[in-house]
């Protein structure tokens, strides 16, 4: 039993378990009865029971205002005094600093005054005991601050020990506070008192508090400061990584290996101050280093602010790592990324689900309308407008005829009027946007009357304005109309240089000989060759502009529009030209095609195969090992159809664009013979019916694609397989499964579960897509168990409960698994336990003693014995044997001899998982007395009085047949595939053989074509 030194023991234990108002509430209960009356003491502890039998000293307490709950071998009044210490030391960690500062600055009696005056330090003027302040003599001037010399309830020892505590909080407080290194450097590295004083006097700590600390500090208060130093020194590498590193720095850094190179690499860039950076930290600051570089890339790689691009640099920090130092490394990623208009190209290059995707396509698409203005530095003032501005076509249109027109407009930069009115007209495209801030925007004082002080983006406009002079001139030429949208994508460039005149037709001559976006940037700035001189700067910029914004979809779109002018020419040379490029694309498909058309049959088989049948997640052990050596395999085959898939897809979208690019007969010239309008009208017919054959082959492929490497595919059931995660779980109104650990199960009745050592168990050594009762789910987590719940209820006409029964088993699959092997094969066979923690137990009504059992109570049993059996077997790869047997053990005679008939009678029913009662073991101890032999007719079969002809009888027979179909379809799904999947496995073996030689330039061309445009989709996406 406790006594009062228990208490004592409690009391000085600074930390009390249990929240913080049940501490309050127990030592402010104690703080308000008499310490000299032991029963009203007794009384305060049982009123607040539930916190003191949280206390160790407490645990075993009888609660009764008695010796058994408190013998006084400590004076209560002591006990009364620790209490209202405790309760001040509890409320100190709530109050603002400046209640801590002058409980340190009070003497003794001012503070004990203090205190009391303190509602969130405890009701100390309600403490029983407590005397009034001493009130001062009136002639006092000025007045003192109000004093308590009384020591019985708070002793002078106590008030140290208070303002130590106070002194020891504040002291963190200003530790946590102060960002100045050298500061905390030095109240940590003081070596002596005088030092300590001076050093905690620079971070704020009072002088008046100094004898309340000691010195030196503490192991927590050491650790706090070496916290907050690490924090700042953190802080100040961040700030570091983010201004005053380069892209060479940053890489370097973020290629170190461990936190060892990584310190040399900080030492190299002049940081040397790196004892504090920890293995934990380098994850945070590598990717601190990561995303600043990403910064910088976006910076070189866009032509409009760095915050235009938010989400993208959101984005970017979800990724992998290995995804992120992609995007680092290989310009040509981030080039496709940024022109990516939909979420199958950002899933090519990045994976599949990455988080912010569409944010990232809305932010691309509004980035887009920017790009279309013809001046840079235009688009890049609209692009940062706070709030966003948002443009269609029209107004973007609207704005290029307004820069137009500047062209046209000499002193529009330098004349204030004429740059006012130029300003208005962009303004009058961007909705409701504020005149005000919009003429700030544009470097125009609020009134739009003058100038700012600084006008750098009007500075910056007008730059770009010249650089594109001449190609304004040229954009209303006729002789340039064919090629308007190639000088829209010049217009819009940021450029350091100008294209003259001169510069124009040139471009459009290698534009119109290129075959691709990259060609013509080669062909129009080619790389010079050692010992030439390097590109000057402002050259390769633009080379790089280029790159980065005239996307191959782009490209594509004007070289049709172009083909499609050139049909509706006079020239017959000029037609005949179109039609020969046309043609020999064509024939180019064709001849990709055919092998494509050939090698139908290898993937044909996969049409009715599900992919589950050939490698089921819920198979373990040996079908885990197959699975991971096919997976390279699987995979290899997908690859193949991805690559078919693109280069249909590719086909398909030509072919589309052909067919609208050939003129209809009344749009051709007049002057076109009759000759060259056959050859047209022949092509197009070619075209479309190649078109019907590239739609049908392109639907198969895509259903295989989707078979293979979709989100149910075959590839994702491999992974599963090899990962074991899945499990044939029974579905049925009233079983609920769920994952829980042994000996933490809710309560399933009010009375208490049959003790674990007395259950019956099996044990077994063997061991989506809906099936009937059963579904594919997830497999048992490691280190849990599942818990079956199966509760049957009926209810009457009134909608009461009739009957109820509830009954419970768990699985656990823990038991170690059996390997074994056989020549160069491993068989590894699961173990696993299945458990009654209740056999079921009718609850409404509740039965009357003596009374024979209610027949629904029986349907019950065999309903839950045949959900638990079913549940077995679906566990298993493959029947048991009588080498290989289940398992069952336990005390209790009717539940074995219930689960003993439900596994026969499902042994007896599925071709599958067939087996008789030679399978099946029995251990049996305590009073367990069955005997299947018991269960047996006198000649053959089974007896009349048998639970088995129980189980066979009208009432019960539909429930039973019911189950044994439904494990029948599970075992059909399991193993009634086997000899699919060794087939499949060795067709696919095959094929990929067959592929190397038949498909290599079709594999080839669906690489390079990828690497040039990005991934095919569908349907085709132009636009920058």
């Amino acid at each position: 039993m406790p006594n009062s030194s228990d208490i004592k023991n409690e009391l000085t234990n600074r930390t009390l378990l249990g929240d913080r108002d049940a501490q309050i509430g127990a030592l402010d209960a104690l703080l308000l009865v008499d310490p000299t009356n032991t029963s009203e003491f007794r009384k305060a502890l049982i009123a607040h029971q539930v916190f003191w039998k949280a206390q160790p000293y407490f645990a075993a307490a009888v609660f009764e205002d008695n010796e058994a709950l408190l013998t006084v071998d400590t004076p209560l009044q002591e006990l009364h005094a620790l209490a209202a210490q405790q309760r001040v030391v509890l409320g100190l960690s709530e109050v603002d600093p400046e209640v801590l500062i002058k409980i340190l600055s009070n003497n003794q009696d001012e503070c004990r005054a203090y205190l009391a005056s303190l509602e969130k330090l405890g009701s100390l003027k309600q403490a029983h005991g407590w005397q009034p302040d001493i009130v001062p003599a009136a002639s006092i001037k000025p007045p003192p601050p109000p004093a308590n010399s009384h020591t019985n309830v708070l002793s002078n020892e106590a008030i140290a020990a208070i303002k130590t505590e106070a002194a020891n909080i504040h002291l963190s407080q200003l530790i946590e506070s102060t960002k100045e290194h050298e500061l905390l450097s030095a109240v940590l590295n003081a070596k002596t008192r005088p030092d300590f004083d001076a050093a905690i006097k620079k971070i704020g700590f009072p002088a008046a508090g100094n004898g309340a600390l000691r010195h030196p500090l503490n192991e927590g208060q050491i650790k706090e400061l070496k916290d907050s130093i690490a924090s700042i020194e953190k802080a100040m590498l961040h700030n570091y990584i983010e201004h005053h590193l380069d892209a060479a720095q940053l890489k370097a850094l973020d290629a170190t290996e461990d936190l060892d190179k990584f310190k040399e690499g900080l030492n190299k860039i002049g940081i040397t101050s790196t004892d504090w950076v920890e293995d934990e930290d380098l994850k945070d600051i590598k990717q601190w280093i990561r995303s600043r570089q990403f910064v910088l890339t976006v910076k070189e790689s866009s032509q409009l602010e760095i915050n235009c691009h938010q989400h993208l640099l959101n984005m970017f920090d979800t990724l992998p790592i290995d995804k992120q130092r992609d995007l680092l490394n290989k310009p040509q990623v981030l080039q496709k990324i940024l022109q990516a208009r939909d979420a199958e190209t950002v899933g090519h290059y990045l994976g599949k689900g990455i988080e912010g995707v569409s944010s990232f396509l809305r932010e691309n698409e509004l980035n887009a309308s920017y790009k279309g203005i013809h001046n840079a530095a235009v688009a890049r003032a609209l692009a940062g407008f706070d709030p966003v501005i948002r443009l269609d076509d029209t107004q973007v249109s609207k704005i290029n005829e307004a820069l137009l027109a500047a062209n046209e407009t000499p002193n529009v930069f330098t004349d204030v009027a004429l740059y006012k009115s130029f300003v208005d007209q962009i303004r009058a495209q961007c909705g409701a946007v504020d005149a005000k801030t919009f003429n700030e925007a544009f470097n125009l004082n609020q009134a739009g009357t003058a100038f700012s002080v600084t006008t750098p983006v009007k500075d910056a406009i007008a730059v770009q304005a010249a650089h594109n002079k001449d190609l304004f001139t040229a954009y209303v030429l006729p002789e340039h109309a064919g090629h308007k949208q190639l000088l829209d994508v010049l217009l819009s460039l940021d450029k350091e240089l100008s294209i003259k005149a001169d510069q124009i037709k040139p471009i459009e001559g290698l534009f119109d000989q290129s075959k691709s976006v990259r060609e013509f940037i080669n062909s129009l700035i080619s790389e010079p060759k050692p010992p030439a001189p390097a590109l000057i700067p402002q050259v390769r910029s633009f080379k790089t502009r280029l790159l980065n914004e005239f996307s191959p979809a782009l490209f594509d779109e004007i070289k049709q529009g172009l083909l499609k002018e050139q049909f509706k020419l006079a020239s017959v040379d000029d037609v005949t030209k179109a039609l020969t490029k046309v043609q020999k694309d064509l024939t180019d498909m064709q001849a990709l095609h055919k092998p494509i058309v050939d090698n139908v049959s290898h993937f044909k088989p996969l049409e009715k195969v599900e992919p589950h049948h050939l490698y089921n997640p819920a198979f373990h052990g040996t079908a885990q090992v197959h699975a991971a050596e096919m997976k390279e395999k699987y995979q290899e085959f997908s690859n193949t159809c991805n690559d078919i898939v693109d280069q249909l897809r590719r086909n398909k979208n030509h072919l589309e664009d052909y067919l609208k690019s050939l003129p209809k007969d009344a749009d051709l010239h007049a002057s076109l013979p009759l000759a060259e309008r056959k050859k047209i009208e022949a092509l197009r017919k070619e075209l479309a019916a190649e078109l019907v054959v590239v739609n049908k082959n392109l639907e198969f492929y895509e259903k295989v694609q989707e078979k293979l490497s979709g989100e149910k595919g075959i590839l994702q059931a491999i992974d599963e397989a090899k990962a074991g995660n899945k499990s044939y779980v029974f579905h049925a109104e009233g079983v609920t499964r769920r994952f829980s650990t042994l000996g933490k199960m809710n309560t399933l009745t009010k009375a208490d579960s049959v003790p674990l050592p007395q259950n019956t168990a099996v044990k077994t050594g063997q061991q989506s897509d809906e099936t009937k009762n059963f579904v594919l789910g997830e497999a048992i987590p490691e280190g849990q168990i599942a818990v079956f719940d199966v509760v049957k209820t009926s209810y009457n006409s009134s909608k009461a409960v009739e009957f109820e029964s509830r009954g419970r088993f768990t699985h656990d699959p823990s038991p170690p698994a059996a390997v074994t092997s056989k020549g160069d094969k491993i068989t590894k066979t699961p173990g696993g336990k299945f458990e009654i923690i209740e056999f079921p137990k009718q609850t409404v009504p509740p039965p009357k003693q003596g009374s024979a059992e209610d027949v629904r109570l029986t349907k019950a049993r065999i309903e839950f014995s045949m959900t638990m059996a079913a549940e077995i077997l679906a566990s298993m790869e493959g029947p048991p044997t009588k080498s290989k047997p289940l398992r069952l053990y336990g005390a209790n005679e009717e539940e074995m001899r219930y689960l003993w008939t439900a596994l026969v009678v499902l042994g007896e029913k599925d071709p599958k998982m067939k087996f008789g009662p030679e399978a099946i073991k029995l251990d049996k101890y305590g009073d367990n007395n069955f005997d299947p032999s018991q269960e047996m007719g006198r000649f053959w079969g089974y007896s009349n009085e048998s639970l088995y002809t129980k189980f066979k009888q009208d009432q019960f027979k539909t429930s039973v047949e019911k189950k044994s179909e439904d494990l029948a379809e599970v075992t059909q799904d399991k193993f009634g595939k086997k000899d699919e999947q060794e087939n499949m496995d060795a067709k696919v073996i095959k094929a990929n053989e067959s592929f190397k030689k038949d498909l290599q330039q079709v594999r080839a061309k669906a690489k390079q074509d990828t690497a040039e445009h990005g991934p095919a989709v569908s349907p085709k996406r132009p636009g920058m």
